[in-house]
This record gives C-alpha cells, sequence and structure tokens, in this order.
C-alpha cells in the first residue's frame, strides 16, 4: 500500500476536482445503495424461509440497516471541511485527550460492568422453578442467567466500541483514506 503524496492527485483520481480534502472527496463517492439493497432480499428471503425465526431475522434485519445508517453518518461526518490548518493543529492535543479521557473512563466502567453482568447471573438463581416449563424457561436459571450476563456484556463492548469508533471518525486523517494497493 502506497499513501499518495499530494492531497490533489487523490481527488482528481475520484473526479472531484473542486473539493477541499481527500475525505471530502471520498465520503462523497460511497454509494450505500447496494448494501441497503442486499440487507433488504436477504432479510426478505430469510424471513419467508424461517417461521421459527422470524423475530430474530426481523431484528438483525434492522441492525444491517443501523450499520448502513452508520456508515451514512460517518460518510457525512467525513464530507465536511475539516477546517483551517490551524483548527487541524488543534485537533491532535483534542484527540489525544479524549483518547486518554475514554481510556480512564471505559476502565472504570469496565469494573461496574463485570460487576452487574455477575448480578445479573446470580440474580436468576431468586426465580422460581416453574413445573410446567415452557419456551424460554426449559432453559433453566442457570442457562438463562448466563445468557442474561453475556447479552448484557456484548451491549457494553458494542457501546465502548462506538465510542471509539466516532472518536476516530471525528479525529481521521484525510491521508488515512485514500491508498493504492
Amino acid at each position: 500500500m502506497r499513501h499518495h503524496s499530494e492531497p490533489h492527485q487523490n481527488l482528481m483520481e475520484f473526479g472531484l476536482h473542486g473539493e477541499r480534502n481527500a475525505t471530502s472527496a471520498y465520503a462523497k463517492k460511497v454509494d450505500l445503495n447496494m448494501p441497503i439493497a442486499v440487507i433488504t432480499a436477504v432479510g426478505f428471503i430469510l424471513f419467508l424461509i424461517s417461521s421459527s425465526f422470524r423475530p430474530i431475522v426481523l431484528v438483525l434485519t434492522f441492525c444491517g440497516y443501523g450499520a448502513v445508517f452508520s456508515l451514512y453518518l460517518c460518510n457525512w461526518v467525513l464530507s465536511k471541511d475539516d477546517g483551517t490548518p490551524d483548527m487541524r493543529e488543534v485537533s491532535v492535543p483534542i484527540r489525544e485527550g479524549a483518547e486518554g479521557f475514554l481510556r480512564i473512563q471505559y476502565t472504570a466502567i469496565a469494573q461496574i460492568a463485570v460487576g452487574l453482568a455477575l448480578l445479573i447471573f446470580f440474580s436468576y438463581f431468586l426465580r422460581p422453578n416453574s413445573v410446567h416449563a415452557s419456551g424460554v424457561e426449559k432453559l433453566g436459571n442457570v442457562m438463562l442467567g448466563l445468557l442474561g450476563a453475556i447479552s448484557f456484556g456484548l451491549g457494553a463492548v458494542c457501546s465502548a466500541g462506538a465510542g471509539y469508533i466516532s472518536m476516530f471518525v471525528l479525529s481521521l486523517d484525510p491521508r488515512w483514506l485514500i491508498v493504492e494497493l
């Protein structure tokens, strides 16, 4: 991979000569119609095929739409002007400060999240066992507690990832985007 040295050369390759920077040019060239069409088609086919997993298929389809919308918002942010040279120079210490803040904040939150996940897990032991268990209750309290704790942990990890990704997008250096293979 080789980075271009001239931003104007990057812009000409994208066919966007009037853009202010390479990030803006890249963001305006990304087409998200194909991912939306694929998610819709796959979701529709799986929805028709599976009768017992329809709620899961529906949720995963909407998660796919959410991911595409996140890409749209990312491209929208990247298409905006990145400011004057002074603004870009000031953004470096701001980014470093934000990274330090997130590191400290997420360390503290991780400790609390582990405690809450354990609380969720053990709270299922307080549920009475049903003699006539059906559906999800057939799994038992231990499995339900484990699934609840894992789901909580997965949500916490996704939330932390969203924080880091949004910080990365907002402090993105345009030169990282345009590369040759």
